[in-house]
């Protein structure tokens, strides 16, 4: 139900804040604009994610300490990964560099274009990636209902 909430309250914040959005953009540099962008995508992410732990989390309990302990990030919450985490850090660090590259390049239209051996080697590279993934098998999440 938290969930829901969240992100129907979402929806709202942002069906309100587009027009407003839009005529702030129209009048500013393209650097400007540029970063008030980023901005906002990050701050997409950061809603995102703390909607998942609400959406996963076994009960509000849990989910106010997860949430608590997000909001209060530190150097040594980092430091102290294991080397699974880390790789899997990296990984969700190279797919947000892929989601910029693609909007930028359209990089998914291109795959078409390179030659069938180089698309195999993509393949067998991502088929290996899942399942040499770190970690306890993890269930498709709708599974779980």
């Amino acid at each position: 139900m938290a969930w829901g909430a969240l992100h129907s309250s979402y929806l709202v914040l942002e069906r309100l804040s587009k027009p407003v959005m839009v005529k702030l953009i129209s009048a500013q540099p393209i650097w400007l604009v540029m970063l008030m962008r980023a901005s906002a995508w990050l701050l997409t992410l950061l809603l995102v994610m703390l909607a998942w732990v609400w959406f996963r989390a076994a009960d509000a309990g849990q989910a106010f300490e997860i949430s608590a302990q997000m909001s209060r990030p530190n150097a040594q919450a980092f430091s102290g990964l294991s080397p699974a985490d880390s790789l899997m850090a990296w990984a969700f660090l190279m797919l947000i560099g892929f989601q910029l590259a693609e909007r930028r390049w359209r990089l998914l239209a291109r795959l078409p274009m390179l030659p069938p051996v180089a698309l195999g080697l993509l393949l067998a590279v991502l088929s290996a990636a899942i399942v040499l993934s770190p970690g306890n098998a993890r269930a498709f999440i709708y599974f779980q209902f």
